[in-house]
């Protein structure tokens, strides 16, 4: 019904599901992170606790953009290493984010982590729609 709504008006059903599928997967990404820095503050370091966080949530966000966004029919196995490559891209705009935010601007990882994954959220698209499930690389 919703989506139907969205063709009437002519409004784009692929980035508005990227944002649904990404507001649920960065609601996983920012948990999992919350948890284990709650967890493991006290003994690893927050760059490796969002490291790990985020190699956790990877596998259920490609399921998720393959089948529900970019609807791929293509090499589940090539697309699944197009998303690792992406992925880690991420990760590392992730780690330098944080790094700005928390050591540069010295505000806390709780809140710098949303607000870095919120910005990446825009490059991560343009990854995704450009490289991950183009059909130019298969």
């Amino acid at each position: 019904m919703i989506l139907s709504f969205l063709d009437r008006f002519g409004i784009d059903r692929q980035k508005i599901l990227y944002v649904v599928v990404g507001i649920f997967n960065t609601g996983v990404g920012i948990s999992v992170f919350t948890l284990l820095y709650l967890w493991m503050k006290d003994f690893l370091h927050y760059q490796w606790i969002a490291c790990l966080a985020h190699f956790l949530s990877v596998f259920s966000s490609w399921l998720m953009y393959r089948r529900f966004v970019f609807k791929s029919e293509a090499s589940a196995l090539i697309e699944y290493l197009k998303f690792n490559l992406s992925s880690l891209f991420m990760l590392g705009f992730q780690m330098a984010g944080l790094f700005l935010f928390v050591d540069t601007l010295h505000i806390n990882p709780l809140i710098s982590q949303p607000l870095v994954v919120l910005i990446g959220v825009i490059v991560s698209y343009i990854i995704h729609a450009k490289f991950t499930f183009s059909r130019f690389i298969q």
